[in-house]
């Protein structure tokens, strides 16, 4: 059994290499695949991922005070670069460098802004992770 979480839009020119990556996972027998983009599960007759807020999660450890700015957290394509620097000239953001971080320090890091930039990714019809984790850390997104 192979399960896939596909966190990003399948069928877009940014990432023609998507289409690829499909074709070679459609080749698994047991393939169980979820997907963020409502296109996406139509054409590939997949299952949506829901993110929801849990009761499992409700002992993040949070920040005691938030910080009056906005953070981003996230690849830096460069219509999203244009966007912070317009959101910039009213509010200060924090850019959170793109890597690795292991989930309990990434959350932390989020609860201590009272704003989280969720900016769509590549189309409106995909579901946005950063919404529900400024849910997760009482911020606003």
């Amino acid at each position: 059994k192979v399960f896939v979480y596909t966190s990003e839009y399948i069928q877009c020119s940014r990432f023609p290499w998507n289409l690829d990556i499909q074709k070679d996972l459609e080749k698994f027998d047991l393939l169980y695949q979820r997907m963020i983009d409502v296109n996406d599960v139509i054409k590939y007759n997949k299952k949506i991922a829901r993110c929801g807020y849990s009761k499992h999660f409700a002992n993040i450890n949070k920040a005691p005070e938030k910080i009056n700015k906005c953070i981003f957290a996230g690849t830096m394509y460069p219509h999203r670069q244009e966007a912070i620097n317009k959101i910039s000239e009213s509010m200060e953001i924090d850019v959170l460098p793109y890597g690795i971080y292991n989930w309990k320090d990434y959350m932390y890091i989020l609860s201590q802004y009272r704003f989280i930039l969720s900016p769509y990714s590549n189309d409106s019809n995909t579901f946005h992770l950063k919404f529900y984790e400024a849910l997760l850390v009482d911020s606003i997104a």
